[in-house]
Formats: structure tokens, sequence, C-alpha cells
């Protein structure tokens, strides 16, 4: 979770990550996952899935982070 807002999202307050492993067995979002996002978008949130340390960088580097 990152408090600082996105730099190139404008409104959003901050990002929340969810992270998945690679190749793993389950790693789908399950339906209690997708509710969680919908409330903290609800709340002005950006959240995304990332699979992997390696997603989630790229991830938030588009999203205007220096990381």
């Amino acid at each position: 979770m990152f408090v600082d807002p996105p730099p190139f999202i404008p409104g959003a307050v901050g990002t929340c990550i969810e992270m998945k492993k690679i190749n793993a067995v389950p790693s789908d979002t399950s339906p209690n996952q997708l509710k969680w996002h919908k409330i903290l978008r609800d709340r002005g949130w950006f959240v995304f899935v990332a699979k992997g340390c390696s997603a989630a960088i790229a991830g938030l580097r588009e999203i205007g982070y220096e990381v």
C-alpha cells in the first residue's frame, strides 16, 4: 500500500497492490478480494493486481512512481 497519490492518476488518494505468486495454483483473485478492490476504489484508491515483484514494479512505474 502506498499512501502517496500515484502521480499519473489524478484524484487517487493512494495505491493498493494485490500481490500474486507467479505460476502458483490457485493464483486467481477471489470474489472476496474483488469486493475489497471495489471498496478501496470507491474510497479513491487506485488498485491493481500484480503477479510477481517485477510486475508490481512495472505497474508502479506506469502510474508515475519512481521505483
